[in-house]
């Protein structure tokens, strides 16, 4: 504590007079280094004129600083970044491999468009220099990938490919992000994620739950089977659910949904941890998804749906359209009937329709309100839409009606069983999942 407290104060005592001190190149780099560090972004406003004045001074590796500590510390500049950039685009050659990682990285956590010269060199230099990457700019460039240009499939190719090649001297960390850069841009790289499933699930409670998890969901995303991988985060649920982050419950539910696992003492293990901290301690979406994940493998939830409801009632006048109508959708997917909910979504977006002005109703909204049959009658009133909505039905609504009689099919595949660590055994079943809902 008395530690934090004084790099707060030193921090503080930085900002207040960095804008009166004059500072060399390397200097600013290692100051707005140190700010991204410290994630304070008012030392990087406090010098940015320097920096505008600097920045053709700066060598690559300073360049790559700068970017990364802005990127860290969340400041954004369009003109500081358009003279960084500038600036790096005639020191390409410079750039090392980690510099060209915390380059590409920073750019898109500062919302770099994918459009620039910068980018292209970047590109290049990766394509010609990938062997020479190691774990932290491997992974650095494909996080800064996935978000920047998604579809660049011959630099996820080459970076990947590198990954597979030195999986063995990567952290935890890199091996799930690289995953997860892989997931996000939907890019399948069978071997790799293969090699990252059974290093994340070798060392026994070596590894940080959130790597786990990020790397299940990963796989689960792209549709790629890794018993190993969903093995190891199991034991780690019912070993230590309380190592699990809110929104880790959620992936989890969602990873062994989508791999098609049932998994009946995981998700037992899920709703208790959840009952447990509160649903008001997850967000509306992260409920939605687990409740959706619980709807795809057919595990009876019913006290964790019916506090669920409750708690969305009392809060429905916080929810975002988004996470009410995710919601109403996943109650629908699991049969669930919520006639408290849609009562109070009623009356409380007929009161925002009238103090709006709001004309319409929204067509995600509308689908969720048709999959329970239920007619919004205060929103229509307040929004003047004539009626005749309720035969607008979901294209998918005979796979809501008939979800607990699909939920009951199981394919013919042999069971899979986990390891067994404790007394009790683990066993996945592949179960048949209809087609998903319409996207909201």
């Amino acid at each position: 504590g008395h530690a934090g407290q004084g790099m707060d104060d030193m921090c503080t005592a930085i900002e207040k007079q960095a804008a009166n001190l004059t500072f060399r190149p390397g200097e600013l780099a290692t100051l707005v280094w140190g700010a991204g560090q410290a994630k304070r972004r008012g030392i990087i406003q406090a010098v940015e004129a320097q920096l505008l004045v600097q920045a053709p001074k700066l060598s690559g590796g300073q360049v790559a600083q700068v970017l990364w500590g802005c990127g860290r510390s969340g400041y954004s500049s369009r003109r500081l970044l358009n003279a960084l950039e500038k600036r790096a685009a005639s020191l390409s050659g410079e750039l090392t491999p980690q510099d060209i990682g915390n380059t590409v990285w920073a750019l898109a956590k500062m919302g770099h468009t994918c459009r620039s010269k910068l980018l292209t060199i970047l590109h290049t230099r990766i394509m010609e220099s990938a062997p020479e990457f190691t774990g932290p700019s491997l992974a650095a460039s494909l996080w800064g990938y996935a978000i920047l240009d998604p579809s660049q499939v011959g630099v996820f190719s080459v970076l990947t490919t590198q990954v597979e090649r030195k999986a063995a001297a990567l952290s935890a960390a890199e091996l799930s992000t690289a995953a997860w850069a892989c997931g996000h841009a939907g890019y399948l790289p069978p071997r790799m994620l293969d090699m990252v499933s059974v290093s994340l699930a070798e060392p026994e409670g070596a590894v940080g739950t959130q790597w786990l998890v990020k790397a299940a969901s990963a796989c689960a995303n792209l549709k790629h089977d890794t018993p190993e991988l969903l093995e190891a985060v199991a034991r780690r649920v019912l070993a230590s659910p309380r190592s699990f982050m809110h929104v880790e419950l959620a992936m989890v539910a969602e990873a062994f949904a989508a791999q098609g696992y049932e998994a009946p003492t995981v998700f037992e293990a899920l709703q208790r941890e959840v009952m447990l901290r509160g649903v008001s301690s997850l967000a509306a979406t992260d409920l939605a998804r687990t409740v959706s994940a619980m709807a795809r493998v057919g595990h009876d939830g019913a006290s964790l749906f019916g506090a669920i409801e409750e708690h969305a009632v009392r809060t429905v006048h916080q929810l975002s359209s988004y996470g009410l109508v995710r919601l109403l959708w996943a109650f629908a997917e699991v049969g669930f009937e919520v006639p408290s909910l849609l009562s109070a979504a009623d009356c409380w977006l007929a009161s925002q329709a009238q103090e709006m002005g709001r004309q319409h109703i929204s067509p995600g909204l509308r689908k969720a309100f048709a999959t329970h049959s239920f007619t919004p009658v205060k929103l229509l009133a307040a929004t003047s839409v004539a009626g005749g909505h309720q035969e607008r039905t979901c294209p998918h609504s005979d796979v809501v009606s008939g979800r607990r009689e699909n939920l009951t099919r199981r394919a013919d595949a042999p069971n899979k069983w986990l390891r067994q660590d404790s007394a009790e055994q683990l066993h996945y079943t592949r179960s048949v999942y209809p087609t998903e809902p319409c996207a909201v």
